[in-house]
């Protein structure tokens, strides 16, 4: 069914033509345990169409795409344009997640002009940022449209709003409350990453962040006290963002990677547990047959 849910766009190349990039985007709310393929009219705005030009960019062309309603998560994406390759990029951290190739969609046998179709299907679930990295040998893009099937989001621990952890210790002291050592801990570990968070970090001091990412977890720094705290006025601010990210992306993914190793684990073992009872309860049945 159609939706008003609204969807920001953004591209890095520059419009030379036609609509916004926003008046090409259409939205739909799904509850479809399968991926419904749209039709063409679902896709393609009557007479909307927007054309970008690359102008010297070294960049290829990148749309951008974001729900700012996080309880919705992005179900799939439907694309026309004239791009017969694409990239697809999820999350805030724009972790690459597979490379498409368009289907024909209409052809111009005079202008040799093609459009390509692209459905795309996010399996991964909670997402509700995602890039689109366009591929063409031409140095003008143009895109006829985009539905973009939008569904309930199932886990909202994925797009969370930040917490403010000022506000939280300010609660702390105005009731007088204390916390267990547990949840200090993991009040150190959540100040010390947004921190990290905040201020982008050269490679150099990528190890030290990390350290104190560590001290953190253990407990043993307090990133709003200690004598780094101000990381403005460091070397902290000199760096590269993508740097950080590549760096706290690789701790969290080891920590995931245990979690699901420790969740797979008990998975096979109840299994296990529950093929041992169903082949006792097979042989009463068995046995009840025969007598």
């Amino acid at each position: 069914m159609a939706s008003t849910l609204k969807v920001q766009l953004e591209c890095n190349w520059r419009r030379v033509g036609g609509c916004e990039l926003s008046d090409v985007v259409q939205t739909r709310t799904t509850c479809e345990d399968i991926f419904v393929r749209p039709s063409l009219d679902d896709i393609i705005a009557e007479e909307n169409a927007v054309l970008f030009a690359k102008e010297g960019s070294d960049e290829p062309c990148e749309v951008q795409i974001c729900l700012k309603t996080p309880i919705y998560k992005i179900d799939s994406i439907s694309m026309v344009c004239t791009a017969p390759k694409l990239e697809l990029f999820t999350g805030p951290l724009k972790e690459y997640t597979e490379t498409l190739y368009g289907e024909v969609a209409e052809d111009d046998d005079n202008d040799k002009v093609f459009s390509y179709r692209f459905d795309i299907v996010v399996e991964k679930s909670g997402i509700t940022e995602a890039a689109l990295k366009l591929l063409a040998s031409s140095d003008e893009i143009c895109i006829f449209g985009i539905c973009v099937q939008t569904a309930p989001n199932p886990n909202g621990i994925t797009t969370g709003v930040e917490i403010n952890m000022q506000n939280v210790q300010n609660m702390l002291s105005n009731t007088g409350q204390k916390i267990s050592p547990h949840a200090e801990k993991c009040m150190l570990f959540m100040q010390a990453a947004n921190q990290m968070k905040r201020a982008p970090v050269s490679h150099h001091c990528a190890s030290a962040l990390l350290e104190q990412l560590h001290q953190a977890m253990a407990g043993k720094n307090d990133p709003t006290t200690s004598k780094n705290a101000p990381i403005e006025n460091t070397d902290f601010a000199k760096g590269s963002q993508a740097e950080l990210n590549i760096a706290i992306t690789t701790h969290i993914d080891n920590r995931f990677e245990q979690l699901e190793r420790k969740i797979t684990k008990h998975l096979d073992a109840a299994l296990a547990q529950q093929n041992e009872k169903l082949n006792k309860i097979l042989q009463l049945l068995e046995k009840i047959n025969v007598d």
